[in-house]
This record gives C-alpha cells, sequence and structure tokens, in this order.
C-alpha cells in the first residue's frame, strides 16, 4: 500500500516502517531498487517500471512530487540501515534530486547504478533536469555511479559515446502476459487513456477516434475535449495500476500515439500483453522489434488525426492476426527484458 502524505517533519513511525521494509526486501534480495512515491500522475510511469523489473528488491521511497518527506537526519538514518543490512548493489530508479543525498551516504563497497527513465526532449527549459543529468554524469566519471541504464531507447548509446560512461539500454517487461486472444465484440471500445500534457497529444487521438462508428471513447476526465463533442465516451479518474491494467485490457484498442517518449509507453507494454493492439506514435521505439507489428501499429503523422483515424480502421479489420502477434511480441520483449537487466546488473 502506499504511503500517505505526510509533511516533513520528523516522523519516528514512517522511518520504522521504511527500515522494516529494507529488511523485507534483504531477506528476499541482495540488490536493493529505489523509486519515488507517486504523487497522483507524478512519478507513476517510473514506478509502475521499476516494480515490474524488479517486483522483490523495489523499495518505494515516501515523497510529495519530487521532494522527499523524511528529513535530512531521517534520510542519513535510512542509509544506516542500507549500509548494515550489506545490500551489495543500490539501484536508483528515477532520480529526484534528493537521491543524491541518498548517494553520498552509503558505503564505498555498495555497487550504485541508475537507470534513467527521462529523455533529452523533456530537458526544453527544464533547468532542474538538465542539472540533474549533469550530476548524474559526472558521478559516473568519478566512479560513485557504476552503471547507467536508460528506457529511451539509442540515449544510452549517444551518452556512452558522448561521455565515455558505461551505458546500458533497459527494456520494461510485462509481469502478467495473458494466452488467449480476446474476439472482437461488436461493440468497440477504444481507450485514449493518456493525460492532457501536450506531448500525450490528446486531441488529436480523440478525434481520430470519435470518428469510428458507434465506437465509446474512453478518456480520463478532460473538460477541454468537450469541443469535439464525442458522441459516446466514458470518463475516469485516476485510478490504482490493477484497475488500469483491467481497464485497457477490456478495450478493442488502446491508443498511445504520443509526441515523444521516455518509456516507449506503459500502454503499449500492458495492452498487448492482453492481447489488445495499441497504436503508438513513430517518435516511440516500442515496436522497433516486429516489423510486422510496426508498420501495422505505428503512426507516422503523430499530429494527423486523419492518418490515426485510418490506422485505428485498418487495425479493426485485421484485429485477430494483429492480437495474436502482439502476445507473442508481449513474450518476446519479456526476453530481451531479462537479458539486458542481467547485463546490467553484472556490469
Amino acid at each position: 500500500m502506499p504511503i500517505p502524505f505526510i509533511s516533513r517533519r520528523h516522523n519516528k513511525d514512517l522511518l520504522d516502517q521504511c527500515k522494516g521494509q529494507l529488511e523485507q526486501i534483504r531477506v528476499k534480495s541482495e540488490i536493493l531498487a529505489i523509486c519515488p512515491q507517486t504523487t497522483g500522475y507524478n512519478w507513476l510511469g517510473v514506478n509502475i517500471a521499476t516494480k515490474s523489473l524488479f517486483p522483490k528488491a523495489t523499495f518505494e521511497i515516501p515523497q510529495s512530487y519530487s521532494n522527499s518527506i523524511l528529513t535530512d537526519s531521517e534520510l542519513n538514518s535510512l542509509c544506516k540501515t542500507i549500509n548494515e543490512l550489506d545490500f551489495k548493489q543500490v539501484i536508483f530508479s528515477g532520480f529526484p534530486r534528493y537521491f543524491f543525498n541518498i548517494s553520498g551516504s552509503l558505503n564505498s563497497n555498495i555497487s550504485q547504478k541508475v537507470i534513467f527513465h527521462g529523455f533529452l526532449a523533456e530537458f526544453a527549459g527544464n533547468v532542474e533536469q538538465q542539472g540533474i543529468f549533469t550530476e548524474i554524469i559526472n558521478c559516473c566519471q568519478k566512479g560513485i555511479i557504476t552503471s547507467l541504464g536508460f528506457v529511451k531507447k539509442g540515449l544510452g548509446l549517444s551518452t556512452q559515446q558522448r561521455f565515455s560512461i558505461p551505458c546500458f539500454e533497459i527494456i520494461l517487461p510485462n509481469n502478467t502476459i495473458k494466452e488467449e486472444v480476446p474476439e472482437l465484440s461488436s461493440d468497440i471500445n477504444i481507450g485514449c487513456l493518456v493525460n492532457n500534457s501536450f506531448r500525450k497529444n490528446i486531441h488529436n487521438q480523440a478525434m481520430a477516434a470519435s470518428m469510428i462508428e458507434n465506437a465509446t471513447i474512453h478518456l480520463f476526465n478532460n473538460e477541454e475535449l468537450d469541443y469535439l463533442k464525442i458522441p459516446k465516451k466514458k470518463m475516469y479518474e485516476l485510478m490504482e495500476h490493477r484497475v488500469f491494467f483491467d481497464l485497457i485490457g477490456s478495450m478493442s484498442l488502446n491508443m498511445h500515439v504520443t509526441f515523444s517518449e521516455g518509456m516507449g509507453g506503459q500502454v503499449c507494454a500492458e495492452s498487448i500483453s492482453q492481447g489488445v493492439p495499441c497504436i503508438s506514435g513513430n517518435t516511440s521505439s516500442f515496436f522497433d522489434y516486429n516489423e510486422d507489428l510496426k508498420s501495422q501499429l505505428v503512426v507516422c503523422g503523430a499530429d494527423d488525426s486523419w492518418q490515426i483515424f485510418m490506422k485505428i480502421e485498418d487495425i479493426l479489420a485485421n484485429h485477430s492476426a494483429i492480437s495474436k502477434e502482439c502476445i507473442l511480441y508481449a513474450k518476446l520483449l519479456n526476453v530481451l527484458s531479462e537479458e539486458r537487466t542481467a547485463k546490467f546488473l553484472d556490469s
């Protein structure tokens, strides 16, 4: 269960709870993966991704947005516990600035690694993220951080070439894959379940989906889309991940045609693992390991609602065959994920 919001003040019970979680993880794993607690959508993708990569080793550190709830002295006490438990590796998955405080308090015999879930496009006008990235690179060059992993395809290769540090590409796994292909119902349901940030491109996707006759469009609550006068729609509030996973699995198809994507699209991964096709944009590398699916599910014109609409029609016309291939692709990605994560951990 997520830790409820508590203001940043001395809180012995919360600190004791965190130490207890660390002790439980150490019984099962000599690796500790630290990821930020979510606040609404903030850090949600990183949080889910970390738990999928390290289901037995993830410690969700209490925070509000990107600010630690624990005081500096409490963070130091937490680090002392990590040192005493003799973890062999600490993996920082996602990196709010206060993670540098944790890194600086760990014993030198603990191998520190970072999985960076961001991407360069989001650095525009974001001095804070630019600074964090620079400091991570500096820590790698000094040997404090021994390995740096990226979920954005190509960014690891670029960073390794540019800064001469060891970098790895991480592929996120699916922990649940269905074996049976869902039949396409006469009731068409299209998931446009992304938030309203500019890069998520919800307006183009909602316009395209609304042109499918008699289809029900599933959206997060968003009054900005009222101008489209979508004839059939269902609206949702932020929900628990398990509920969201089941929801996208109940769709005829899902959409994730974004302008820029760091992780390639967790919606894509969780959709295809249930045999539900998911349309992606060509700014994502998610379907790069299967040319057939790439041609069937990737839209070249992410800012072109008509192109997206035609892609939806093509998918609905070939739904059964695409669904079968989606499940096979989800299994392939799990194999690739395991191989690449092992290389990262062994580095």
